[in-house]
């Protein structure tokens, strides 16, 4: 039995993986994490690590950051 880490978007990307951000007020985002990655290039921010980029996100219902990323399974 094999076991993945998945620390990084990139590792996320890597092993097909959906990215899931659950946010307090219930809302649930499923994100491509190459379309997420590309969009991190383009707007230069420096981390690809899941704490980094949760800086970055916010909900767009509550404004809130993710209570949540972790891996997402289906689409």
């Amino acid at each position: 039995m094999g076991s993945k880490r998945l620390e990084s978007l990139s590792d996320y990307a890597r092993h097909g993986y959906t990215l899931r951000l659950d946010c307090k007020c219930g809302r649930v985002v499923m994100l491509d994490p190459h379309q997420l990655l590309a969009t991190i290039v383009h707007r230069g921010w420096p981390s690809h690590t899941l704490e980094g980029i949760a800086t970055k996100l916010k909900c767009s219902k509550c404004g809130q950051r993710p209570a949540r990323i972790g891996p997402g399974f289906g689409k």
